[in-house]
This record gives structure tokens, sequence and C-alpha cells, in this order.
């Protein structure tokens, strides 16, 4: 059964227990890349700048609560996440640029995207008066995949070019060699947690890890692997056939603490997630806060109430400039 039949069925039930909470939408779009515009990723690399990766993810969330501790909700996430080394980078915009110079370039490039429908269920656990923590187990069914690795050395002599490659490599659609997509499907999970604490009357602690056990469970996936060449040579080919297939996508990690005055609070931020690491000082006062993150440069600015959570975050207010961008979303009404 599809889990979009699944999740109308189970909030329809929701609703007939009348729940006492509300219903809401939710989004979190975030995407980090140091090595070009975000509006690039998908170009021929003609100016890539410093950097050995780009990641993008997006939730978007329809949720009812149950009580004050239960949430049922339908999630639609999308998880791409791109990591190469220096000298990749460096050879692709030259070989675009036609300016490539001579030599041997050691490459490593690696992939790792999914995209789903999840249902999940969150439930918030006090541990005291002070402090709780708070579960959401998701249920996901999988419907596209690019995850593989091409490691190998390209060399460049006068005109000529020549390399040879490694390739590990599962697909709905090739985009080395621009095949059709093709339909397939998982099933897989992930859970996430959050702790907090109030320290004392001023001082309150938060740590999230997100996608803990992030995994998808692929069947009949197209797989290609083997080796490329240039010139081609008989003892390197590639192998494709479709099998079972297990995807793994990595934890974002989150630490905060903040200082609570009269009216203002004051507070710093960690992230982690693969690649990217963020590092941001914040200040927030009658709702309305912002905060800048000193790793990439990206400004924060946002406002929150009961019923409505926004915030814009980003290093260049021109999308096709931006190398950094995040926007978060949460509105919910009272249900009668």
């Amino acid at each position: 059964m599809d889990v979009r039949l699944i999740a109308i069925v189970l909030l329809l039930c929701a609703f007939s227990v009348r729940a006492q909470q509300h219903i809401g939408v939710a989004s979190d779009i975030m995407g980090a890349s140091p090595a070009m515009a975000l509006d690039q990723l998908e170009s021929s690399w003609a100016n890539p700048a410093k950097g050995r990766y780009a990641q993008a993810r997006a939730r978007f969330n329809t949720y009812v609560s149950l009580s004050s501790s239960f949430t049922l909700g339908f999630q639609r996430r999308w998880d791409y996440l791109l990591s190469f080394s220096q000298e990749t980078a460096q050879f692709y915009s030259r070989l675009e640029s036609n300016q490539i110079e001579d030599g041997v370039y050691s490459l490593d490039f690696a992939v790792n995207a999914a995209q789903g429908d999840a249902l999940y269920l969150q439930y918030l656990i006090p541990l005291s008066f002070n402090s709780s923590i708070e579960i959401t187990g998701y249920v996901i069914q999988g419907n596209r995949i690019q995850e593989g690795r091409l490691t190998g050395q390209g060399q460049v002599q006068g005109s000529q070019l020549s390399y040879d490659w490694q390739l590990d490599y599962a697909y709905d659609e090739n985009q080395l060699f621009d095949t059709p997509r093709q339909h397939v499907s998982a099933w897989g999970h992930s859970f996430d947690l959050a702790y907090s604490t109030r320290l004392n009357e001023q001082q309150r602690l938060a740590v999230s890890v997100e996608d803990l056990f992030y995994v998808l469970y692929w069947d009949a996936v197209p797989q290609d692997r083997g080796c490329l060449s240039r010139p081609m040579s008989s003892s390197c080919s590639v192998y494709s056939a479709e099998g079972a297939h297990t995807q793994r996508l990595p934890v974002f990690a989150k630490a905060s603490w903040s200082y609570s005055g009269a009216v203002h609070t004051a507070w710093v931020g960690l992230e982690s997630w693969q690649r990217y690491n963020g590092l941001r000082l914040g200040w927030k006062a009658y709702g309305a806060g912002v905060d800048f993150d000193v790793l990439n440069e990206k400004l924060n600015i946002g406002y929150e109430s009961s019923r409505l959570k926004v915030k814009w975050g980003f290093d260049d207010i021109d999308p096709s400039n931006a190398k950094h961008w995040q926007l978060n979303l949460d509105m919910n009404w009272p249900i009668l």
C-alpha cells in the first residue's frame, strides 16, 4: 500500500478521536555549496571556488497533534550530498574551460541522494520539571536514488586527455550515460532524538540528532560497476545489473546553549551534517531573532510565535549567487 494512502487513513482516524491540539504544515529547506552557487549544481562546473562538497535537503510536513505528547504526520523528504576532492573540482573546471594544465590528476567524486515519502510519530517524554526528550520515528517509502563513487586518475599531456576511473553506482536515472528514469522502490526507517534541559533560570541546553539510522532498502535497483577508460581498453568495462541495494544517509547533529534575560535571549549553536559545519551566534526578543553563521558567513533572520515560525538564511540575498540558503516555515491551527 502507498505510504500516502496510509497517511490519509491515519490522519482521518486522528480527526475522528477529536484531538485537542492542532493541525499544521511545516517545511525545512537547506542548501550548502561552497564550491559553486546553488543554482549551478547541475551546471558544467565552469567556475568552482573553494570547497569540497555540495549538500541540500528538504522536508515538507503535514501533521496533527493527538495530545500534548503525540504528533502524527506525513513527510516528503529529499536529500542530496555531493562530495569531491579539491583536485577533482579543479580538474573538471579547467577541463570545461579548455584551460587545463598538463599533469596527472587524482580524482575522487561521490554522490548520495534520495527522495521519498514518510509517515512519522513524534513522542515527547518529560524527564523532569526542567528537561525532556523528544523521539520521532519515520517509516519511509523511497522512490528516487543516486548513490555512487567514481575514483581514479586523469592525465593531460598537450591536447591529449586520458583517464582510468573505477565506478560503483546505483541509480533510478543514470546521470553518466543519460539513460531514462526507471521506477524503483524502497522501504526504510529513520529516527530523530532531541534533548532539552534548563540548567538554571537563565540558561538552557538543547541537543538533537536528526536522521539517526537513516537507511533505505532498495529492491531491484539498477547498478553499474567496473571501470571507465580513455582511450578505451578491452580490459576495462562496466557491468550493469539490477538487484537489492542498501543506502545509508548521514545524521544531522545540532547543539545550542542560550542565556535569557527578562526580554532578550542570546545563544550559540553548532551544526554538523557530513562535510557541512556551522557555528551560529544569535539574539532574539519579542519573537524576532537574528543570528550569524561565522563559518559560512550566513545571516539568518526569523520570527517565532505559538502559531507561526519562519526563518530565512542566506549568504547572498541574490539566489543566483548564494552558496548557502535556508528556509524554515511552521504554521499550525487549533482543532475546533
